[in-house]
Order: C-alpha cells, then sequence, then structure tokens
C-alpha cells in the first residue's frame, strides 16, 4: 500500500527504514539489506508500505512501528486544531472512525491530513508485480508539493527487538 501524510499545510515524509531489524545499508536513500524484515516495513522514503503475507495489520500499527502518535487529535508530530480532526482517506473516500483502524491492504492508496484540506489521491502507480526482496526497486515517485516536513526516522531498534517483535530470528 501507500501512505500519505499532510499536515499544517506540508508533505510528511515516511521515512526509509521502519519494521527493519538493525543493521541495515542503504544506496541512494533505499534499504538495501537489513539483518531482519518485520510484519510491516518501508524500505524508501515513498510511502510505499510492503506487508508480509498472510499478516492482518492497521494503520495503528504502521505508526506504532514508526514509533509516532497516531489519534483523532494526533497525527505524528501534528495536533488536530480545535474542533477538527484527523482526516482518512482509502483509494479516494473518506473514512470516518479511528485512523489506526484502518486495515493495511495491498495496492491501497491512504491519504492522512491534518489542516487545510488536500484532494486525496485515489490510487498510486505501483512498480509491477510483488517485491520478492528488499533488492527489487521502486521507483521515486515525484511529489508536486513544494513543501516538505520530515518526520524522523524510527531509532534504530535494540539488538534484536525488532527481529523478536517481529517473529523472526
Amino acid at each position: 500500500m501507500h501512505v500519505e501524510v499532510f499536515a499544517a499545510n506540508r508533505v510528511v515524509i515516511v521515512p526509509a527504514g521502519i519494521g527493519l531489524g538493525a543493521p541495515w545499508r542503504t544506496t541512494a536513500g533505499r534499504v538495501t539489506d537489513a539483518r531482519c524484515y518485520g510484519a510491516l516495513v518501508t524500505l524508501e522514503p515513498t510511502g510505499v508500505v510492503l506487508v508480509a503475507p498472510g499478516a492482518s495489520l492497521r494503520l495503528g500499527d504502521l505508526f506504532r512501528v514508526w514509533g509516532q502518535p497516531l489519534s483523532a487529535q494526533r497525527l505524528a508530530s501534528f495536533r488536530a486544531p480545535a474542533r477538527r480532526s484527523v482526516a482518512v482517506f482509502v483509494d479516494g473516500r473518506r473514512r470516518v472512525g479511528p485512523p489506526g483502524r484502518v486495515l493495511l491492504t495491498a495496492h491501497a492508496e491512504i491519504v492522512l491530513e491534518i489542516g487545510p484540506h488536500v484532494p486525496p489521491h485515489s490510487s498510486y502507480a505501483f512498480a509491477p508485480g510483488p517485491p520478492q526482496h528488499a533488492s527489487d526497486a521502486f521507483p521515486l515517485a515525484p511529489s508536486p508539493h513544494s513543501s516538505y516536513a520530515f518526520a524522523p526516522a524510527p531509532p534504530p531498534p535494540g539488538r534484536d527487538e525488532a527481529c523478536r517483535a517481529a517473529g523472526r530470528p
């Protein structure tokens, strides 16, 4: 799936390295190898999230592994203005309810926003075929947005923490 985050008139970059066990290596901003891979991972800062086959995960799981808050009033380091809440769109359609409960499904386009409305994309041009391993490349998606807010990459997990959490040795 592809996740886009907009807050306070900015694009929030979903970083590479979410769900990976340290150490990991990058080439041109893309993770090319890691000690282990969790049930959900990001390999580059494009918003493409890979989910392990058979895993049933939700948007709240992505933000938990990323180490960022997600609730009706919080989106990473941003807070919703008074009487407003985080807006969630899946494939261009507004979803009502807690944002963390949105199911992560293959090829979904998920847009979260706080602040001025950004017309959500209804789809994303995924690379053809499912990725087989970390070295399969996704094209970097160009963005028409001129202002970016970089949310921090997740801190490297403890030596075995990410792999244990992912149920991998």
